[in-house]
């Protein structure tokens, strides 16, 4: 609940404005800290916008996804539907699609050996996949020496 108590007043204003300007047909989170303020804005404003949650968490899902007052939540797994059935939510807005990932992520392209020649990792060492929001925590694992190599994506979202 804390990050979402902090996210709250650093964005319920632009969210104010951005609804009553754009005025989108529909809303959808892929964010679960945005969830309690989305909702708190559109009734601020009493619009009927539908308001839709796309959890991407597959098992342990963190509460905030299931803000009460979405209009539909996604989830990818038998797991979080339960979860989100334990809070005493409206079965009929929860819907078990799977992972919204493009399928072509999910094609073979190479074989490891053939990835790790490519990229110049050596065959006997572990890879480690780091997906991080911004490059902190990316700098962080540098500076005290916890990877020898790193590959990364980072995503900036504000």
């Amino acid at each position: 609940m804390a990050m979402t108590s902090l996210a709250t007043p650093l964005i319920f204003n632009g969210l104010l404005k951005l609804f009553t300007t754009i005025q989108p047909d529909v809303v959808v989170s892929i964010h679960p800290i945005i969830n309690f303020v989305t909702i708190r804005a559109l009734k601020q404003l009493g619009l009927k916008i539908p308001f839709i949650t796309v959890v991407t968490d597959l098992i342990s899902v963190h509460f905030s996804w299931f803000a009460p007052g979405a209009d539909a939540y996604i989830v990818p797994t038998e797991q979080a539907k339960q979860l989100y059935l334990k809070r005493k939510l409206d079965p009929k807005r929860v819907h078990m699609l799977g992972m919204p990932i493009d399928p072509k992520y999910t094609r073979e392209v190479a074989t490891k050996e053939e990835l790790r020649r490519k990229f110049g990792l050596a065959q006997d060492l572990p890879v480690v996949l780091l997906w991080a929001v911004a490059m902190g925590l990316v700098a962080c694992m540098l500076r005290y020496g916890l990877f020898h190599r790193l590959i990364c994506q980072c995503n900036y979202w504000w």
